[in-house]
């Protein structure tokens, strides 16, 4: 447990991000790890302005990107540094650049675009989004499903992405507590065979090489509803 929250301890790992979500009015939640690979020039839009009842995260892995609030939009945070250090508001018509490890929280009925203009590709995670809507459409790119859960929640939710490397045969232990959504995918999309997934978020290595493996864990402050 952490001494000073209470909260179940995160899986081993290196952090990633590491964020609080204050509020969100739904008491259900996509947790996912969904990645995006932009090409120079595509465009991400994330649209919470209907049906947008939780706030999105989205978590730049690779590359500079430009994010934008829409025109009505309320403002969104930046986490830079992983969420552990500064974070900075983005609001109403405004743009920031987004480098590796930088995180985007689009609050509730809010959108926003991500926009790679670099001259090599951007890599996304969308990490929590709302349920029911298609709130990500994206001009371009590759996408592929790491894993994702619909799940119950109750704000104030703490966020916690982490990367860490599993050994032959090893095995990133499933969630036992009812607080805790926990996902867990490879980076590698070539290692798919490698890769064996249980419930509670488990996964083992099944290959015969170490395999770079993405934890992520959606902590309810109390019983979800």
């Amino acid at each position: 447990m952490h001494p000073e929250t209470n909260l179940p301890a995160p899986p081993p790992g290196t952090p990633l991000l590491h964020l609080v979500i204050p509020e969100s009015s739904a008491d259900r939640a996509f947790v996912s790890l969904e990645r995006y690979t932009l090409p120079p020039a595509a465009v991400m839009t994330m649209d919470l302005r209907v049906g947008g009842n939780t706030p999105l995260v989205a978590y730049l892995v690779a590359g500079d990107v430009q994010a934008r609030l829409g025109d009505v939009s309320p403002a969104a945070r930046v986490a830079r540094a992983g969420g552990t250090g500064i974070e900075t508001a983005l609001v109403t018509g405004e743009s920031a650049t987004l480098a590796a490890g930088d995180a985007l929280v689009v609050p509730e009925q809010g959108m926003a675009t991500v926009t790679n203009e670099s001259s090599r590709p951007a890599e996304v995670l969308l990490l929590f989004q709302p349920t029911g809507i298609p709130a990500v459409l994206s001009t371009a790119g590759d996408f592929a499903t790491l894993g994702t859960q619909v799940h119950p929640v109750s704000a104030p939710l703490t966020l916690d992405l982490r990367q860490t490397t599993l050994a032959p045969g090893s095995a990133i232990a499933r969630s036992e507590n009812p607080q805790v959504v926990q996902i867990a995918g490879s980076l590698d999309p070539a290692r798919v065979m490698d890769v064996r997934t249980a419930s509670g978020g488990a996964l083992r290595n099944a290959g015969q090489e170490a395999l770079e493996v993405y934890v992520l864990t959606v902590t309810s402050d109390g019983p979800p509803a």
